[in-house]
């Protein structure tokens, strides 16, 4: 017994020896000068190894060097004996190893085949619940792309519908039913597919192209099993949330087929049991509440997880959520703006998890920048349709006539009443002026439509702003914006949650309202996205951008001029969302109260100022 626990402790230092040895042993000498002899390979070009270790002691030395003395000869033989016994104990593991290995992965191959089997009498939905009750991985399935897609076969086709029309009225969706989106961007509460006894089965949602048609969804959660969920086509945004959470014991089927996820920066999928395929999609981070904190599953229980020909764009926080009943496979995926560490963990897959041809590739904070800006425009129409054509602040469009209207100006300087002029106009509006030095138009109820241009104009905003409703778009080109410094506390030039605002040559200046130099430019909520090229802005004493969690902003070739000094270590300075490329920034005066009142004595600037042809007037 005494040699058994001394040979456990010997064989575990062995053990350790050997796998260090591995790496720190020494190389061999140079060999001699001339060609290497037959079947030798060539010699190392690394540098000469350093000189072999001294030979090893002799057992009866190594004793007497442990003891630190001399030692009976009976010793030293029963040291022999000892050391015998533990080279048998050495040779019988090392023989058993491979048995071993085999026994094991054999075991693992047996439940895997067992829970199929068992699975077939009840279809996909036992199979989930078979797997999280033995805490089985099922590699061999999942790996199996033929028989692992069965699983996610549409059983039932019914009718297509209009996905545009379910914000109506609650529909009665039949098993199977396709509903379809045309490209732009569109929303849809996931409530509407649940019934009071059942989840729809075999649903497809599809769209034209992920580059074409948006999806913008709530949280999916149900107290019922989802039978084959399918999405195609369509980029989902998942809107700063998860795309589900389905915490109770039912289970789920899902198949993604080229989509784009996004706005999932704390968890894409979370439920009790799950099965997910995933074709030719791509998995993107960076658009949610939290970037670089985004997981694609948390599962409690059974998840079977194939990932064909994907791409994933950092930052995430895990592409993967190892566990005992988890089995995931990533076949020909690419791994973009991951760390170095990540190609680690693909040579040495954890538990349950396998990578077949999969690649990492760094990725360039600029081209990031304008992967995001790409996506985050995408379903948003930012030129306007003509429509009716309307001449001048006089002439005025029938109620519900038309769902586009363009307002054309010509010189000088107009009082025009959007209420008045284009009631009850919702989709798109166009105005155009003569040229920002020679039209001065002073808006007041502007509508709120999707799609708003502005060109050849200057606007004197008062106390109103322009607002652009979720997911709407507004383009200004050669324009000039005043007199949003007109409120008590500082007007808003633009008003906007969710959309696209792009300017070209514009100029947006305080100094002409009633409080002036104290206006804000843009107050932007959530998903702005903001692009201004060659543009002079001038706030001295107002916030130039209020950005929400996922603004997006873009400035080229901008002049921001007489910037409030706590914004010079701002402005010009490009961060994850926000770039600044060849921009000018000049210093300012500090505002403090007494210099506002003195502004206030002196009053707002003159158009004259302008254009001497507009007179003396000023905003309201």
């Amino acid at each position: 017994m005494r040699y058994a626990a001394l040979a456990a402790a010997l064989i575990a230092g062995i053990a350790l020896g050997f796998v260090a040895g591995r790496s720190t042993a020494p190389e061999p000498e140079n060999a001699p000068d001339g060609p290497p002899p037959v079947d030798t390979p060539p010699p190392d070009p690394r540098p000469d190894p350093e000189p072999p270790a001294p030979a090893p002691l002799e057992l009866s030395d190594l004793l007497r060097k442990e003891v630190g003395g001399e030692v009976a000869e009976s010793r030293v033989e029963e040291a022999r004996r000892f050391a015998e016994f533990v080279r048998r104990r050495a040779r019988a593991s090392a023989d058993a190893a491979d048995r071993t290995a085999a026994h094991v992965v054999a075991e693992a191959i047996r439940k895997e085949r067992e829970a199929l089997e068992d699975a077939k009498r009840g279809g996909t939905m036992a199979l989930l619940r078979s797997v999280g009750e033995k805490r089985i991985h099922l590699t061999e399935l999942v790996s199996d792309r033929d028989r692992f897609a069965v699983h996610f076969a549409r059983k039932t086709k019914g009718s297509a519908i209009d996905g545009r029309s379910l914000w109506k009225n609650r529909p009665d969706l039949p098993d199977g039913a396709v509903i379809e989106f045309p490209p732009g961007r569109w929303s849809l509460r996931t409530s509407l597919l649940d019934h009071a006894d059942r989840f729809t089965a075999d649903l497809l949602l599809k769209g034209a192209g992920r580059d074409e048609t948006v999806l913008v969804l709530d949280e999916l959660s149900t107290n019922h099993a989802i039978r084959n969920l399918t999405f195609e086509d369509l980029t989902i945004d998942c809107n700063d949330d998860y795309l589900t959470d389905l915490r109770d014991d039912s289970s789920a089927v899902f198949r993604m087929v080229r989509c784009r996820v996004i706005g999932f920066d704390t968890v894409m999928l979370a439920a009790s049991n799950a099965a997910f395929l995933a074709e030719d999609t791509s998995f993107e981070g960076g658009f949610g509440r939290s970037p670089g904190s985004g997981n694609l599953f948390r599962v409690s229980g059974a998840l079977l997880a194939r990932l064909e020909r994907c791409t994933f764009f950092g930052p995430l926080s895990s592409v993967f959520d190892s566990g005992s009943s988890a089995t995931y496979v990533f076949d020909g995926c690419r791994f973009a703006g991951f760390p170095e560490s990540f190609e680690r963990t693909m040579r040495r897959s954890p538990s349950g998890v396998t990578f077949v041809g999969c690649t990492r590739k760094d990725e360039t904070a600029e081209a990031a920048f304008d992967r995001r800006f790409s996506v985050m425009t995408l379903g948003i129409e930012a030129a306007a349709a003509p429509g009716v054509t309307i001449s001048g602040p006089d002439d005025r469009l029938a109620s519900g006539a038309t769902q586009a209207a363009t307002v054309v100006f010509g010189a000088g300087v107009f009082s025009w009443s959007g209420s008045r002029s284009v009631p009850g106009l919702r989709g798109a509006l166009t105005i155009v002026g003569a040229g920002m030095d020679q039209t001065l138009v002073r808006p007041s109820g502007l509508p709120r439509v999707r799609t708003a241009v502005y060109r050849d104009l200057t606007l004197d905003l008062g106390r109103d702003d322009i607002t652009v409703p979720d997911g709407g778009a507004l383009t200004m080109t050669r324009c000039r914006v005043i007199g949003f410094d007109s409120g008590a506390g500082g007007s808003n030039a633009f008003s906007m949650d969710d959309g696209l605002f792009t300017a070209t040559d514009c100029r947006f200046e305080t100094g002409f309202g009633r409080n002036p130099e104290h206006g804000n430019l843009i107050r932007g909520r959530d998903s702005l996205v903001l692009e201004l090229v060659r543009c002079y802005v001038r706030l001295p004493d107002g916030t130039f951008i209020s950005p929400g969690r996922r603004t997006l902003a873009s400035f080229s070739n901008c002049v921001f001029a007489d910037a409030d000094p706590k914004y010079q270590a701002w402005l010009g300075k490009s961060s994850a969302n926000i770039r600044f490329l060849a921009c000018a920034v000049s210093h300012g005066p500090v505002l403090d109260a007494k210099a506002r009142k003195r502004l206030k004595r002196i009053g707002p600037r003159p158009f004259s100022d302008l254009n001497p042809a507009w007179g003396k007037g000023n905003a309201r």
